[in-house]
Parts: C-alpha cells; sequence; structure tokens
C-alpha cells in the first residue's frame, strides 16, 4: 500500500514572520522546545528568501561602481501624516522596479514542504496547537499572515491519524 505521507505547506512569504512571532512566544519547557526545532525547520529557508532577494534586486538594480547597489532616498507618509525618509534601490526607472517586484512575488508565493514524519511531527503539531490556540490580537498585516499560518496548519491531519 502507498498511502501518501501528510505535509505542511507553508507560503514563502509567510515564514519570516511565522518565525519571528515564535520567537518572541513566552512558553515552557517542552513547548519551548518543540518551537525552537521547528524554528531551525524553517531557518533555511529563511536565509534562502533573503538571498534570493538580493539576487533579484542585484539583477535590476542599478549598481555603484564597486558593484553594491545604488541606492536613494525615499519620502514616506506615516500613520499619523508626518512625514520620514528612507534609504530604498535604486532601480533606475520604474519598469526595472516591477520586474524586481514582480519576480519576488512570484518566488514569495512558492511553498516550503515539510514532510510530516515520526522525527518532526511532535514539533509541527506542537506549533500547529500555539498557532490555532493563540489568545493574541492580530491586525494589518500580521492578520494576514496568521490566517496564512492557520490555512496550512488547519490542513493536517489529526495528529492521530498519522
Amino acid at each position: 500500500m502507498n498511502e501518501k505521507k501528510p505535509v505542511l505547506k507553508l507560503k514563502n512569504k509567510c515564514l519570516v514572520a511565522l518565525d519571528n512571532w515564535l520567537a518572541r512566544l513566552q512558553l515552557g519547557g517542552r513547548e519551548s522546545r518543540e518551537r525552537s526545532r521547528f524554528r531551525a525547520l524553517l531557518r533555511e529557508r529563511i536565509e534562502e528568501i533573503g538571498k534570493v532577494r538580493k539576487e533579484i534586486m542585484t539583477k535590476y538594480a542599478k549598481k555603484n561602481k564597486d558593484g553594491s547597489l545604488k541606492t536613494k532616498k525615499e519620502k514616506i507618509i506615516l500613520p499619523n501624516g508626518s512625514t520620514t525618509e528612507r534609504e530604498v534601490v535604486d532601480f533606475g526607472n520604474e519598469k526595472n522596479q516591477e520586474k524586481a517586484m514582480k519576480e519576488y512575488e512570484e518566488y514569495l508565493e512558492e511553498e516550503l514542504v515539510i514532510d510530516i514524519l515520526e522525527g518532526n511531527k511532535s514539533k509541527i503539531y506542537t506549533v500547529r496547537d500555539l498557532v490555532l490556540n493563540t489568545d493574541e490580537k492580530f491586525s494589518g498585516i500580521m492578520a494576514d499572515m496568521y490566517d496564512l499560518w492557520c490555512t496550512a496548519f488547519e490542513q493536517l491531519p489529526d495528529r492521530r491519524e498519522i
């Protein structure tokens, strides 16, 4: 009998937020260890996301003479109505910026697929329970991220079925 192994599928775009959220949870003993072990499962992909972002920016951005990415100051309006400046990558034109953003957004839609095996089942289900049973309040982008996490973890079969 060739049963399909269950998997956890998490979109790249929600991994950093999930990792950061998990890192700041105050947990006791077993839950803390399982959380740390789960975060280790994400670490390689999170590092890859940073590398891919840099590769895409390098591909489309203007460069300084030394090959580094050119930046420029951009004014932004804060929620309270005041303005500030921040450094952003200089793409030279909107077309290059749009290409870079499109390519990066497509990559962020890809999924990290984690096979649920006997060796990682406990950490995955512990984190699933933390996510699905949290009392934390979410708003804005974090509410969207939380919805993505829940959708992914809700796809898992019951722990006893594996």
